[in-house]
């Protein structure tokens, strides 16, 4: 049976799969977790410096930074 990811390796695809922004919800969806737990992994991205959080109407879409997104492209070479 397989393990589930570590945190490391949901927060390398999340940061991997952000191409353009996107909220908490669809972030969740697109990668089936919890919304609860994209959120923290978003969190923990951001306080990284990987994402910057911006709010639109009634929810927080996440981009990458420069240096976020520099790691994203060295993690799909």
């Amino acid at each position: 049976m397989p393990h589930p990811p570590t945190d490391r390796c949901t927060r390398a695809l999340i940061l991997v799969s952000l191409d353009r922004p996107a909220s908490t919800q669809v972030v969740a969806a697109h990668l089936g977790l919890s919304p609860a737990g994209a959120s923290g992994h978003l969190l923990a991205l951001r306080d990284a410096g990987l994402l910057t959080a911006t709010r639109h109407g009634h929810e927080v879409r996440y981009r990458r930074t420069a240096l976020g997104t520099s790691l994203a492209r060295a993690g799909k070479t």
